[in-house]
């Protein structure tokens, strides 16, 4: 009897007949598994002919094998060349490398040639550019587009932007038009070891952000808090922390020290810090400021007082 051959080894053989009979595809796909099974050495060897050949997803490839090795000027050499194939991830690569050697000059100019492309990163990263430079409205108006693409980190950052600036309408509005395309991302990639987690928290994050910004133009409390409900759900710290703030703007004090109290000095520290930081950016008595000053009170662990412990007294039976 012969040894058993997997389904899998078939079609490795297949691709290999195909490969060597000079198939760039298969030469391609055989790098995949390559990579895929820790071979970095056999994924080189795959894709250096198919970049021969005018391929620009195995350029991108082999850029990122040099850059992983520290082989910079590799990963630039690699990564022009399939830019100069339209390939926006290398556009949008090139860009970072010159961002992260100071050149904020050369990363814009590739960040535009990528979006320009259709690249949501890109877009994003724009208007990180912006707001770094005190362009507030150029950074809402990058990260819009980003977020039309399905962007989670776009969308928390246009919601935020927004409410920074009070511009509370304007992120439920938008907020409202792309939140389809979003959660559409978001249960695509749920289940993405690599990436799910982080989705799904992001997701929470610009949910929250808008449940803020619903809450400044008159949204009830009681729809903020089911928003924070499913947020708090895969540990996102605003939702977690947020409804004590509802319950300290009802009078309940008991209920927003004891959310408060059941929260981890991680995530107190992390609220402090997001709370003190709008504090300081923000002049003046908006509707988010004073949100934040009623949160920096609750995290202030002097400002509830437990409750007075009542005393039962046993009286006398009467005589």
């Amino acid at each position: 009897m012969g040894d058993f051959v997997s389904k899998k080894d078939k079609e490795k053989a297949k691709l290999e007949r195909a490969a060597n009979a000079g198939s760039l595809d298969a030469m391609y796909t055989l790098g995949l598994l390559a990579y895929g099974e820790g071979d970095v050495a056999g994924a080189r060897t795959w894709w250096e002919p198919v970049a021969a050949g005018g391929y620009p997803d195995a350029m991108y490839n082999l850029g990122n094998l040099a850059k992983g090795e520290g082989d910079v000027a590799g990963a630039r050499d690699w990564w022009e060349q399939a830019a100069a194939g339209g390939y926006s991830d290398a556009m949008y690569n090139l860009g970072f490398l010159a961002k992260d050697e100071g050149d904020t000059a050369g990363a814009r100019d590739w960040y535009e040639q990528a979006a320009a492309a259709g690249n949501s990163d890109a877009m994003y990263n724009l208007g990180n550019l912006a707001k770094g430079e005190g362009d507030v409205a150029g950074a809402r108006d990058w990260y819009e587009q980003a977020a039309a693409e399905g962007d989670l980190n776009a969308l928390a950052s246009h919601s935020w932007s927004c409410l920074m600036t009070s511009n509370y309408q304007q992120a439920v509005t938008f907020g409202d038009l792309v939140m389809p395309a979003v959660i559409a991302f978001t249960e695509a990639s749920r289940d993405d070891p690599d990436i799910g987690e982080r989705v799904v928290s992001e997701l929470a994050n610009c949910q929250s952000n808008l449940a803020l910004c619903r809450l400044a133009l008159g949204g009830t409390f009681d729809e903020a808090n089911a928003v924070w409900a499913q947020g708090a759900q895969c540990g996102h710290e605003e939702s977690l922390f947020f409804p004590a703030v509802i319950a300290l703007r009802q009078g309940n004090h008991l209920k927003a020290r004891q959310i408060v109290a059941a929260l981890s000095p991680e995530t107190l520290d992390s609220m402090r810090a997001t709370t003190s930081k709008v504090l300081a950016e923000n002049e003046g008595e908006g509707w988010f400021v004073q949100w934040c000053q009623d949160a920096v009170s609750l995290l202030d662990p002097n400002s509830i007082k437990a409750p007075r412990r009542s005393i039962s007294l046993e009286l006398p039976g009467r005589q």
